[in-house]
C-alpha cells in the first residue's frame, strides 16, 4: 500500500514556521445555496491504485482524470466514475520516464505531462507510450491545453528573473508563441514564490484563466494569444484567509490567500477554500465555493472532510482527502 503522508508534510517548512493567521475577511452570502458530497467511489479506502504518495495535480477533461504523484513520478488516469485505467511514468531517465512530474491532463489523443526536474514537456499516446518531447529553460510549474496543439507553461519566476513571464505558449514542437503576466517583485525570494503561484484553468471559447494562491484579487483572464482581459473580482462574501509572515529579509510579508485549489467547468469556478487546523497552521478546507466568471457566488458546497486538490466535472467533483485518497462525490442540494 503507498504511503498516506499528512498535507503537512511537503507544503514547505518555511510556511508552516512563520504563517500567523489574521482571520477570515469576509463568510459566504447567507442566500448562497449550499450542496452537500456523497462519495460513489465505494471502494476508496482499499483501492491502491487510487492511493498516492504525493499528488500534486487532479483535472478532469474530456471524459478523463488524471492525477500526478511526484513521488512517484507516475502519472495515473482514471474514467469518468473513478475506475483506473492506466498509468504512465515511473521515475528515472529513460524514455517515457519521469521526475517530479508537475501537472498533466488526459485526452482522447492521449496525455500531456510537465516533467518538472527534467524540464521538458511529453505526450503519451493512447497506449501510454512517449511520443513527442520539448525541452524548456526552466521549471514547468502547470500546463494547460489549448487548442492547435498549443501548450501553455507556467513559471515561477526568481528574484533574478524579472523579465521573465509567468505565462509561457508554445507550438507542438515547442517552439515559443507568447509570453504574458509579468510576475510580482520584491527581491525577497520567499515573497517572490508565494506572490507567483498559479493554478492554470481552461475555459470556454478558449479562453485561459490563471488563479493566483496568494492575491486578493485571485483570478485574471487572458486570451488564446495571451491578451489580459483583466481580473475577475469575486463579490463581497467570498472566504478569504489573511497571513502575516517574516521572509527572509527580516520583513513582514502579508498576503490574502485567494484559494487553496481550484477547478472550472460549464462557465463557472470551483474554489477550494483554505482553512486554519488547531495548531493555527493554514491548510485545505472543507468547502467549494462556486462562483461565475461575473464574479458572483452562486453556491457553497460542504466535502465530507477537508480536502487538498478538486476538480470538478458534469457529474459532480472529484477530490484528494488528507490521506492521499481518490475521492468521486456527487453534489446534492441540501
Amino acid at each position: 500500500m503507498k504511503s498516506t503522508k499528512k498535507i503537512a508534510v511537503f507544503l514547505s517548512p518555511w510556511f508552516w514556521l512563520f504563517v500567523l493567521g489574521l482571520g477570515a475577511r469576509d463568510v459566504s452570502p447567507p442566500t448562497a445555496p449550499r450542496f452537500r458530497t456523497v462519495d460513489i467511489k465505494g471502494d476508496f479506502a482499499t483501492d491502491e491504485r487510487a492511493m498516492f504518495a504525493r499528488p500534486v495535480h487532479l483535472a478532469f477533461m474530456s471524459g478523463r482524470l488524471t492525477v500526478v504523484d511526484a513521488e512517484d513520478a507516475t502519472v495515473s488516469i482514471f474514467d469518468a466514475r473513478g475506475n483506473f485505467a492506466v498509468q504512465v511514468g515511473g521515475r528515472g531517465q529513460g524514455p517515457g520516464q519521469l521526475d517530479f512530474p508537475t501537472a498533466a491532463w488526459a485526452g482522447a489523443g492521449g496525455v500531456l505531462v510537465s516533467d518538472g526536474r527534467h524540464r521538458r514537456i511529453v505526450r503519451f499516446d493512447a497506449r501510454g507510450q512517449e511520443r513527442d518531447v520539448f525541452r524548456l529553460a526552466f521549471f514547468p510549474e502547470a500546463i494547460l491545453p489549448l487548442a492547435g496543439d498549443r501548450v501553455l507553461v507556467a513559471r515561477n519566476p526568481g528574484v533574478l528573473d524579472k523579465t521573465s513571464r509567468i505565462l509561457n505558449c508554445y507550438d507542438r514542437e515547442g517552439r515559443p508563441l507568447w509570453g504574458a503576466l509579468p510576475p510580482a517583485v520584491s527581491g525577497d525570494r520567499v515573497a517572490d514564490t508565494m506572490s507567483n503561484v498559479v493554478i492554470l484553468l481552461g475555459g470556454s471559447g478558449d479562453d485561459i484563466f490563471v488563479v493566483f494562491r496568494y492575491r486578493a484579487a485571485g483570478i485574471r483572464r487572458f486570451s488564446p494569444d495571451g491578451r489580459d482581459l483583466g481580473e475577475i473580482r469575486l463579490a463581497r462574501g467570498y472566504p478569504v484567509q489573511r497571513i502575516k509572515k517574516t521572509v527572509g529579509t527580516g520583513k513582514t510579508f502579508e498576503a490574502d490567500v485567494f484559494c487553496w485549489h481550484a477547478s472550472y467547468w460549464g462557465g463557472r469556478f470551483y474554489l477550494l477554500a483554505a482553512d486554519w487546523t488547531e495548531e493555527r497552521d493554514l491548510g485545505p478546507g472543507s468547502e467549494v465555493t462556486i462562483a461565475g466568471t461575473d464574479g458572483r457566488v452562486q453556491g457553497v458546497i460542504d466535502l465530507p472532510g477537508k480536502m487538498t486538490k478538486i476538480a470538478a466535472s458534469p457529474d459532480g467533483l472529484y477530490a484528494i482527502d488528507l490521506d492521499y485518497r481518490l475521492r468521486v462525490l456527487k453534489v446534492e442540494k441540501k
